[in-house]
């Protein structure tokens, strides 16, 4: 296959799995290819007790959750642990979308076309900013966040674009999928404002870091879908989770 001159715009997408989780919220259960130790499966039980927290109807319905006092301190950390679990599993699903747009947008540019998606893609950033107030997120917790979606979809974006341009092989993406994709990375962008609920309650928390690297450390050990080169970005896409940043990972 030739190469296209130059290397596609990577498009602007706030960046579940890809085509085995539709309609399934979040999407991140679907991206058991086999699980790998009973651990695994109890992963996976977990997230499907969070998706029932994080699908919201309307966002009135999404609203953080109250942490009393007197809630047992084990409780407490159960529940910030599963909600720092959640978040990296809708993060990463959303970025498992982008090998889909990048191999679209290498192919439209291959074809002389343009991929269409950066008009759409700000659109979607925007319209995510103006509906987090109304799902109880600060916009100085949730604004940072989603902007960082789409750095770290972009940054893998181009790293696929580099391994594609020394000869690796581009998956082929036809338009049907392209749009399942698009309808995809709709319905995870609800997911996300529903986890950020879960997750905002902790971020001012000492351990808040130590918890996150926690997550992330665990998800990607657990999950066999997840690829090296979206584990190099997951730091990128969760930079603004907590106001102390991430703790070391494993």
């Amino acid at each position: 296959m030739s190469l296209p001159s130059s290397t596609p715009t990577v498009p602007r997408q706030v960046g579940v799995a890809a085509y085995a989780s539709r309609g399934v919220l979040p999407s991140s259960i679907a991206q058991f290819r086999s699980p790998r130790s009973r651990q695994g499966a109890a992963l996976a039980a977990l997230l499907l007790v969070m998706s029932a927290l994080v699908l919201p109807i309307a966002p009135a319905r999404a609203q953080a959750p109250e942490l009393k006092e007197t809630m047992p301190r084990g409780d407490r950390d159960n529940t910030a642990q599963a909600a720092f679990l959640n978040i990296v599993s809708v993060v990463s699903s959303r970025l498992a979308l982008s090998q889909t747009f990048a191999a679209w947008a290498w192919q439209q540019q291959h074809a002389g076309k343009s991929p269409g998606d950066v008009q759409r893609d700000d659109e979607t950033e925007q319209g995510l900013m103006k509906m987090a107030p109304h799902y109880g997120l600060a916009p100085d917790f949730a604004d940072p966040i989603i902007r960082d979606q789409t750095i770290a979809s972009e940054q893998l974006q181009r790293t696929l674009f580099a391994q594609w341009q020394q000869g690796g092989g581009v998956p082929h993406v036809d338009a049907p999928a392209y749009q399942i994709a698009r309808g995809d990375l709709y319905r995870v962008s609800q997911s996300l404002m529903g986890a950020l609920t879960q997750v905002q309650p902790f971020r001012d928390r000492d351990d808040c870091p130590m918890l996150l690297s926690k997550a992330i450390t665990r998800w990607t050990t657990d999950m066999a879908s997840v690829s090296a080169d979206q584990r190099k970005v997951l730091p990128a896409a969760l930079a603004h989770i907590c106001h102390g940043g991430i703790g070391a990972t494993a």
